[in-house]
């Protein structure tokens, strides 16, 4: 993309001729030293493993909690691989986001669902009781429907709107 962007990246240089620029153009490599500062990041804040400590207890909250561990978002990932994810969008853009749900059909338990900056849409941050509460978000989601025939599946787009309504 940096090569057939021509002139835009790669400037002319004076007194050049077009099959000059070519050759020139050609023979010129991308070092693509951002990916490499985000690696290094990452490998820096994950240079050790990650401890987490859930309570021993036969509890249901420690029995929720170390079934989060080895698969937190009910895709199989494990709670150091989506920290790893996050530490990477939050390098890289500055933000993102995590949506704690909850699964009612069959796992009964909490999962994490991860929206990058681009996917996060819109939201607001308002005053509660003397506390900054976000009040608004609103997710861009990509959701897969079957046909009638339960076949083909199509995908499509949707806004998920979260809105924290005052107790009236």
């Amino acid at each position: 993309a940096i090569k057939a962007a021509g002139e835009r990246y790669l400037p002319r240089l004076a007194e050049q001729s077009q099959v000059d620029y070519d050759a020139y153009r050609t023979r010129g490599s991308f070092f693509n030293a951002t990916a490499r500062t985000v690696e290094g990041f990452i490998g820096l804040i994950f240079r050790r493993d990650p401890v987490v400590r859930v309570p021993s207890n036969k509890d249901t909250l420690s029995t929720a909690l170390a079934k989060c561990l080895d698969d937190l978002d009910l895709l199989g990932t494990a709670l150091s691989a989506y920290a790893r994810n996050v530490i990477e969008e939050v390098v890289i853009v500055g933000r993102c986001g995590t949506l704690i749900d909850w699964e009612s059909n069959v796992e009964q338990r909490a999962y994490a669902s991860l929206y990058r900056a681009e996917d996060i849409r819109n939201w607001r941050v308002e005053r509660v009781n003397g506390r900054n509460v976000l009040t608004l978000v609103v997710l861009h989601e990509t959701v897969s429907g079957l046909s009638a025939d339960g076949f083909v599946s199509s995908p499509s787009e949707q806004l998920r709107v979260l809105r924290l309504e005052p107790v009236r």
